[in-house]
């Protein structure tokens, strides 16, 4: 899980859309991916947001807003337990729409390595002060 607060209105700057930065975010989760090896996509003129591999679902994201600062954010499924899925419709796809790295790379990628791919890809001057 992965929680950013963002003031998305910087002093003297224009608005930033909620749109624009969902759209940052699933970036930088492709962006980490690619850094694996791995081929992702966001859903571009869907509804649906996150981050996908073909037909299957890696990344869920679902933010709030208040005041234009964002709350909440994504999860990224790093080595989740399928069994888990069971019964549960995520995000209101069936549970065998969820993947993970793992199950992709077939091994645990270590998660300070993931962290540390997320920051850089997540840092930015837009969202500098």
């Amino acid at each position: 899980m992965i929680y950013p607060i963002i003031n998305l209105q910087k002093p003297n700057a224009k608005l930033i859309g909620i749109r624009d930065h969902i759209k940052f975010m699933e970036d930088a989760v492709i962006a980490v991916l690619k850094d694996l090896g791995i081929t992702a996509t966001g859903k571009v003129g869907k509804e649906e947001t996150g981050v996908w591999i073909g037909e299957r679902k890696i990344c869920s994201i679902g933010i709030g807003v208040k005041h234009w600062v964002t709350y909440h954010g994504l999860a990224l499924n790093v080595d989740h337990d399928p069994l888990a899925f069971q019964g549960l419709n995520p995000c209101g796809f069936s549970s065998n729409t969820m993947i993970s790295i793992e199950e992709i790379l077939g091994y645990k990628a270590p998660r300070a390595d993931l962290i540390a791919k997320f920051k850089s890809h997540f840092e930015t001057p837009r969202f500098s002060s």
